[in-house]
């Protein structure tokens, strides 16, 4: 069997366990932007994730693209891949993918993969890791030469488990929740996800028709529901938001995006030392700001463009806050909405009005290391 895309997961051990012999690809490269994968010796990194003795030679690891198959025609009974088709690229990057499987699959062979599907209008096709609608991944899929079964079935069971969740804790100063939740249904920064299992066979012979899209509407419209409600009960309470060393310099901190849903938000700042969280900080700085504001970044592009708006030495500011603003879907929309000084001090109260289509994301300037930054939100 083939593995793509499947790094150090124990499914290649698994199914190890099963077969003749199993070889797992993915990009093992020393300079590999996945750190996981990142190394030199792609079998010694599978086989020090072993989770139990596996026969010699049972299992072989090659830096490979899933784009480029360095094999023959017809060399495997089947291949899977978990969680990495989302990853390859763009719609002709995909549809490379599924012509290589099918060249490397002998007659009969199965490829099972698993992805991201949202319930949105449409994907999410941000580089690099998309999710699908339904309609978009079956129209990739009736493109390829591999076979589908009738019908792509969607539904999800109305249970409590099955209820959207929030996919990260740790945004929100919780990370020891990640532990114990694993959504079934993710809501990450108002979008709904949800792992989908695709199953397709190289069977030249099939009958091809379009496949149907079942329960998917319904599906939907409950989901979005739901999430309404998960927003409205995430705010109805002072909420912590996670605040921490930021990219843009050492005097900096800064949260994730956040998805607020309509309506008016208090923040509550608090800047304290670390020594004395929840006192005073006397601390006056001399800052000096530069507010960038961000334009609409290219369709399909990962940078994005800036222009200068305006620079101001403030003294004895003490602090300041960004506030950027930016569309849901991609691309993003990155603005400032607004600059707040907060007084040395380290205390105030900011009202932010948001819309059901934006997120939010707070740069704190001028808090160096030795202070800390108490961020929490509530629905006004």
């Amino acid at each position: 069997g083939l593995a793509m895309g499947a790094g150090k997961q124990r499914l290649i051990f698994s199914i190890a366990r099963e077969v003749q012999n199993v070889i797992a690809t993915d990009l093992y490269l020393p300079d590999q932007g996945w750190a996981g994968v990142r190394t030199q010796d792609p079998q010694k990194l599978v086989m020090s994730a072993a989770p139990w003795p596996v026969p010699e030679g049972r299992i072989k690891a090659m830096a490979m693209d899933m784009r480029d198959l360095k094999f023959d025609d017809a060399s495997f009974d089947f291949a899977w891949s978990t969680g990495a088709f989302e990853h390859i690229g763009e719609d002709k990057d995909f549809l490379a993918h599924f012509s290589e499987v099918n060249r490397v699959l002998k007659p009969g062979g199965v490829y099972a993969f698993t992805t991201v599907v949202t319930f949105g209008n449409e994907s999410e096709r941000i580089p690099h890791n998309y999710y699908f609608h339904p309609a978009h991944l079956f129209d990739l899929v009736d493109k390829s030469p591999l076979a589908a079964a009738e019908a792509f079935d969607c539904r999800i069971n109305d249970h409590f488990l099955n209820r959207p969740l929030l996919e990260s804790c740790q945004d929100f100063g919780f990370e020891a929740a990640n532990l114990m939740i694993s959504p079934l249904i993710s809501f990450r920064r108002g979008i709904l996800t949800a792992a989908n299992l695709v199953v397709l066979k190289k069977d030249p012979a099939a009958k091809r028709a379009k496949t149907a899209i079942v329960g998917f509407e319904d599906t939907k419209a409950r989901l979005t529901e739901q999430a309404k409600v998960l927003t409205k009960r995430t705010w109805r309470a002072p909420q912590m938001i996670n605040v921490a060393k930021a990219k843009t310099g050492k005097d900096s901190q800064a949260s994730q995006w956040h998805y607020f849903g309509q309506g008016s938000f208090k923040l509550q700042i608090r800047i304290a030392s670390h020594s004395e969280i929840g006192k005073p900080v006397d601390q006056a700085a001399d800052l000096k700001m530069k507010v960038k504001q961000f334009i609409k970044k290219v369709k399909g592009s990962s940078k994005g463009t800036h222009d200068e708006i305006g620079e101001d030495r403030i003294r004895n500011a003490g602090y300041a806050v960004k506030i950027f603003t930016r569309e849901r879907k991609y691309p993003h929309n990155n603005r400032i909405e607004k600059v707040i000084r907060i007084p040395a001090s380290g205390s105030a109260d900011i009202l932010l009005e948001s819309a059901d289509e934006n997120l939010h994301k707070f740069l704190f300037e001028g808090v160096d290391a030795e202070n800390i930054v108490i961020l929490r939100a509530v629905r006004a």
